[in-house]
């Protein structure tokens, strides 16, 4: 799986983890879990969540290849490092 990060401004404390094709994402004391092991290829937008803030841009799989838009908040005390765009493995 490859992850795609993407900055936005605002005073967020977040953490990212992942587990196969799952994400877990904490936000402001608030968990929830993103699973795309069962997505087909193709992309997908909207995401259910508990979380104040869905962090999932988008999802897209080409080729059976994951990858996972994210935001990262550059003001967040969790994930200063990641304030700019770019890409990682989770």
């Amino acid at each position: 799986m490859k992850v795609k990060y993407f900055s936005q401004s605002g005073f967020i404390n977040y953490q990212y983890s992942a587990d196969g094709e799952e994400i877990t994402a904490t936000i402001n004391g608030q968990t929830d879990t993103f699973d795309f092991s069962k997505m087909r290829n193709g992309t997908a937008t909207q995401f259910e969540t508990v979380l104040p803030y869905c962090p999932v841009i988008k999802a897209e799989r080409v080729d059976g290849e994951l990858t996972v838009h994210l935001i990262t908040w550059y003001w967040g005390a969790a994930n200063y490092e990641n304030r700019l765009e770019g890409e990682a493995e989770l």
